[in-house]
């Protein structure tokens, strides 16, 4: 899936979240998706707002451009996201 200029497993930790009116968000955290079978899947991001990190579901990025990712998403709307984070993997 390429949502603007790049690829989403261009995607880097600590870029950072730009959401809708070009409010900065957070940075990211976590890219989730399944490059074998090209399926994104979403970021969690983290941001003092809201106290912790957020999932942003794939379908709410916008664009993806060198540096950064654009999400349809306020930051009053991401303070109340309640979709379930996935487990990081072990390091």
């Amino acid at each position: 899936m390429v949502v603007g200029d790049l690829h989403w497993t261009e995607i880097s930790e600590g870029w950072p979240v730009i959401g809708r009116g070009g409010h900065p968000l957070g940075r990211i955290v976590q890219v989730m998706g399944d490059r074998e079978h090209d399926a994104f899947r979403g970021v969690t991001v983290n941001g003092v707002r809201w106290g912790g990190e957020r999932l942003i579901p794939a379908d709410r990025v916008a664009r993806i451009a060198s540096g950064r990712v654009e999400v349809a998403v306020a930051a009053d709307e991401l303070a109340r996201f309640d979709y379930a984070l996935p487990a990081r993997p072990s390091e």
